[in-house]
């Protein structure tokens, strides 16, 4: 129980949630019929990617981490909305 405290409150827990939600969209990119949306989509999730490992591999300072993950919260907030647009269309 007290591993399970400590892992969300050390911060984890968010790296672990922006992963998943990461995986979720680049599964729904990579079903995109449209090749040139698809690789648009594509080129922003692979620059996030390297920031999701740092997050998960690196203990950054707190400053550093939170701007990390605002990083990877807004990239993955234009992919969603980008592929929001396309479906409209």
């Amino acid at each position: 129980m007290f591993d399970a405290i400590r892992f969300f409150l050390s911060g984890k827990g968010d790296v672990y949630h922006l992963r998943k939600e990461y995986d979720r969209m680049r599964e729904e990119v990579d079903k995109k019929p449209k090749q040139q949306e698809r690789m648009a989509l594509l080129r922003v999730l692979d620059q996030t990617e390297p920031s999701i490992a740092m997050l998960e591999e690196q203990n950054l300072p707190g400053n550093d981490g939170r701007k990390l993950k605002m990083f990877v919260r807004v990239s993955l907030a234009k992919v969603k909305a980008s592929m929001h647009e396309a479906k409209k269309k």
